[in-house]
Order: structure tokens, then sequence, then C-alpha cells
């Protein structure tokens, strides 16, 4: 590959790293995972989700009462002002990474998402 090309992706990586909303969102998250009850009940909600996802598609019928404590777990866990604000930051940052992404894709010509994705040949 192209040295300069490598090199301005190192320099757009590391731009995109130092930005406020990528701290703001590294800052969140650390937060989050300094609390160590919040994050053991967020990754409980995740793995409950996972498991109630897999008996679906195997054709079980989840009870009303499963699918309602499954809910108040994830509203429990989304209204945690904690996980509001990483939220809110990667949201943010996903914003400024799709700007950056159409800017590039203006500048090249292609489509730059679809070009980034693209499996290697």
């Amino acid at each position: 590959m192209n040295p300069e090309l490598l090199e301005a992706a190192r320099a757009l990586g590391e731009n995109l790293h130092q930005s406020e909303p990528a701290k703001a969102y590294l800052k969140a998250k650390a937060v989050i995972y300094a609390d160590q009850q919040l994050t053991e009940q967020e990754t409980n909600m995740l793995r409950i989700y996972r498991a109630l996802v897999q008996r679906q598609q195997n054709g079980e019928q989840l009870s009303n009462q499963e699918v309602q404590e499954y809910n108040q777990l994830r509203g429990d866990v989304q209204r945690n002002t904690l996980i509001r604000s990483r939220d809110s930051a990667l949201s943010t940052l996903k914003s400024l990474v799709s700007a950056v992404g159409n800017e590039i894709t203006n500048q090249l010509g292609v489509d730059f998402t679809k070009l980034a994705l693209a499996p290697e040949n």
C-alpha cells in the first residue's frame, strides 16, 4: 500500500482519537467500567438478551413474565445517568465518524464506507 496513504490514514485515526467526541466517549466508558455493579448489571442484561434471542431463534415461545423482566432490567440500565451519558457520547462520536466518512466519499468520488468494509482480495 502507498506509504503516503498509510500515513494519512494513521493521522486521520489519531486525529479522530484525539477529538473531543472520542475523549468524551472514552471518559464516559471508563466511568462505567469503574462502577463494578453497573458494569455487571449491563453485562447481565446483555447476556439475558442474547439468551432470549437465541431461544426465540430456536422456535421457543418466551413467556410474558420473561419479556417483562427483561424489559424492566433493560429500562433500569438505560435510565442510569452514566449509561445515558456514555450512549450519548457514543452517538456523538458516531456522527463525527459518519461525517468524516461522507467527506472522504465526496473527496474520492467513491463510497468510502462501502470501500472500507469490502473484504480484502
